[in-house]
């Protein structure tokens, strides 16, 4: 009985979400319905719907997967809990592509959120392909304001002497322009930025030794840009190499899925999910459905390397 209530509750739920044209459709992972369960649970929270008039957000499925994503990047079983703490929360968009099948939705979905600033889309500068990585765009000013903290120690400490007698606002007015720049490319005009947050160059200088810009082939443009992003792309390519060793060893080049979970990776922090999606996503690997679980099996590009 207490079933059937609780199955009565949760299909009235879904139907008020539904008002909205969120559906729920049949995924692997099941991003689709862990993002409108995290809606549902707002909506219990309260005594009535109407409550939150328009003002509550719609998840889109590309923003759960890549929160899904960030999650997994932890569940690592080769735990080094002082990288766990500091890892940066990013992910790659094809790694959304192993998780939801259609790349147009995904694509729109992301452009969406984007430009409404929830996320924030950078150039992997460690990568020997052009690979987007993103972030949340909160996660992304609060590094700009940590590396603002770092100028002024710095300064003090007399070890940037060049930033000496430079007001550090101009990380504020950095900020700022990330949040309201349209359309928010993954680069940055010069002029943008002498306009909107550098009233001198050498401000300009110091976010390039912030780490926040890094110079464009083009000399008018500059690549905005994630510090310490070194360490995750170093991490990733450990994976990669570890993962694809594993299937490079075996003489049907594939190996079950539930075999890789019971195998703790030693060069990689990352979790086994985490890269599995990154090379399924990049066609390093391919998924199969067998009545024995599913196949990971090795590509031509995977057997190329990392």
């Amino acid at each position: 009985m207490d079933r059937k209530r609780t199955r009565q509750t949760y299909d009235e739920s879904s139907s008020k979400i539904g008002k909205d044209n969120f559906q729920i459709d049949s995924d692997a992972y099941g991003i689709k319905k862990k993002a409108i369960r995290k809606r549902l649970k707002k909506l219990e929270e309260n005594e009535s719907a109407d409550e939150f008039g328009d003002d509550l957000p719609i998840i889109s499925d590309a923003t759960a997967a890549a929160d899904y994503l960030i999650k997994k990047a932890s569940y690592s079983t080769n735990r080094n809990l002082n990288l766990i703490k500091t890892r940066l929360p990013i992910c790659f968009i094809h790694q959304i592509y192993d998780l939801l099948p259609n790349y147009t939705d995904v694509d729109r979905d992301l452009e969406v959120d984007i430009n409404n600033g929830l996320w924030c889309s950078f150039r992997g500068m460690d990568t020997s392909e052009d690979e987007t990585i993103l972030m949340p765009t909160s996660d992304y000013l609060a590094i700009i304001e940590k590396a603002k903290i770092t100028f002024e120690k710095e300064v003090a400490d007399g070890i940037n002497t060049s930033g000496k007698g430079i007001n550090p606002n101009f990380f504020d007015r950095f900020k700022r322009l990330i949040e309201t720049r349209q359309p928010k490319e993954k680069c940055i005009s010069r002029d943008a930025l002498i306009k909107g947050c550098c009233t001198q160059e050498e401000e300009l200088i110091q976010l390039v030794k912030a780490g926040v810009l890094l110079p464009h082939l083009r000399l008018d443009l500059y690549w905005v840009s994630i510090p310490g992003q070194g360490m995750f792309f170093s991490d990733v390519r450990k994976g990669r190499e570890e993962f694809l060793q594993m299937l490079k060893k075996r003489p049907t080049k594939d190996i079950l899925e539930k075999i890789i979970q019971q195998k703790p990776f030693r060069k990689t922090t990352l979790g086994y999910e985490f890269i599995l999606h990154d090379l399924i996503g990049s066609g390093r690997a391919e998924r199969y459905h067998t009545p024995m679980g599913d196949l990971i099996r090795l590509t031509r590009k995977g057997l190329k390397g990392p």
